[in-house]
Formats: C-alpha cells, structure tokens, sequence
C-alpha cells in the first residue's frame, strides 16, 4: 500500500455495527478469542467505556482495530489487527497512536502492549515504535 492508503483513512471509536469486520480482521491476524471476542462482550465493554475500542477505515471499509484496557494502575493496549492487504501502509501505527493518546489523555504516564513471548517479529515491530520489553507472564484461566 502507498502512503495515499494511510492518508486516507480515519480513526474512529468502534460501534455494534462494526463486529463482523472486526471479527473476520482478528481472526486474520491469528488473535479472535471467543471468550474476550464474542460481540456481547465487546458491546459491554464499550458501554463502559466508549473509547476502548478503535477502527480503522478506509472508504466506509473497516480495515484496522485496536482495544485498550485498564486495570485501575496500568493501561494496555492489545488486539491490535490490520486487514493483510493494508499492512506495512502505517495503519497500525495510526490505531497505536489513537490508543496511545486515549490513555495519556487518562492521566497515564506509560502504556504498555500485550503481545506473545515466542513473537518475536511483533516484538521487533513495538520495539521500533519505542516500546521497551518487560517482564515475561503466561495467561491462566478459570472457568466456572
């Protein structure tokens, strides 16, 4: 994609309306969870908080999310997706930046990013967005 794909396309809050394609660009990216994922949950989640979920689009055509969360101390930022016909277009860069500014907007002084220990070219690719790694923790759940 051209730098004309990235200067025409726009960052906005998710809507309902939007699960579908967001859905399908999770699922592209290897990151759809149905526990975290299923559209019930993400409509919760924006009800409490309208801005922790951003799309991008292009042309009416929804080809980038990123989700934020909070846990009353730190913010993150995780389910950051690019449809794969417009990655490397500085389109996940443009999501980054709108989550980033959400969350110093809060009051937060650092954000930090979730992504996989055995990743290493997602690693790479914050680490040139100036993120630094931290510590190393496995996911566990519980279910009832």
């Amino acid at each position: 994609m051209s730098n004309s794909t990235a200067n025409s396309v726009g960052v906005r809050a998710y809507e309902p309306a939007d699960y579908a394609r967001v859905r399908e660009i999770l699922d592209q990216g290897n990151l759809f969870y149905e526990p975290f994922d299923a559209s019930e949950r993400l409509n919760e989640k924006i009800l409490r908080d309208p801005k922790s979920i951003f799309v991008a689009v292009r042309s009416s055509e929804i080809i980038g999310t990123v989700s934020i969360m909070e846990d009353g101390r730190m913010p993150f930022i995780f389910r950051l997706a690019v449809k794969q016909e417009f990655r490397n277009a500085g389109i996940g860069i443009m999501l980054m930046d709108s989550a980033e500014k959400e969350l110093f907007s809060r009051g937060y002084k650092e954000v930090h990013i979730l992504v996989e220990t055995e990743n290493e070219q997602l690693q790479g690719y914050y680490a040139k967005q100036g993120y630094e790694k931290g510590n190393s923790y496995r996911w566990m759940t519980k279910e009832r």
